[in-house]
């Protein structure tokens, strides 16, 4: 399952049992950042940051 978040705010601190995926962008507090997480297990997360110009 994906789960689509919008996040704008000044920083963007995941939980500890996410991992960012190799070549997701940085988190940029300027722009809508769209945060897409899928769950492989009950605790183990993988995250990709892309950004809404």
């Amino acid at each position: 399952m994906t789960q689509v978040i919008f996040h704008q705010a000044a920083s963007f601190n995941p939980p500890a049992t996410w991992e960012k995926s190799t070549g997701s962008d940085d988190y940029d507090p300027a722009k809508i950042n769209v945060i897409y997480v899928e769950a492989f297990s009950a605790t183990y997360k993988r995250y990709i940051i892309d950004h809404d110009e």
